[in-house]
């Protein structure tokens, strides 16, 4: 079922496929189970042995930096009366 429920799967189809495409479902489900939170592995990552094996770089997405500059505006400059949660910010290209 942790396979099956998050994609909305009813248990009988999964049972339906094929038992090789059920196991390499299963072992997905399973790798992804075993990952952080933040979708690293822990024995590629947490442990003395890793300490200052990375290097970090900051890197700007320009879509959600538009987004956030423009939710500021919106919240510093909006009418008392205008809803300030449940906004929706839609960006496009203006190449």
């Amino acid at each position: 079922m942790s396979y099956c429920a998050p994609l909305g799967i009813p248990l009988s189809v999964f049972r339906s496929w094929p038992k090789n495409d059920r196991k390499w479902a299963l072992a997905w489900r399973h790798d992804q189970d075993s990952k952080l939170p933040c979708g690293c592995y822990p024995d590629e990552t947490v442990g003395d042995e890793h300490d200052d094996v990375f290097a970090v770089e900051r890197v700007v997405c320009e879509r959600h930096r538009a987004i956030g500059d423009a939710a500021e505006h919106y919240n510093r400059h909006a009418d008392k009366t205008v809803p300030r949660h449940g906004v929706y910010w839609v960006t496009r290209r203006v190449d």
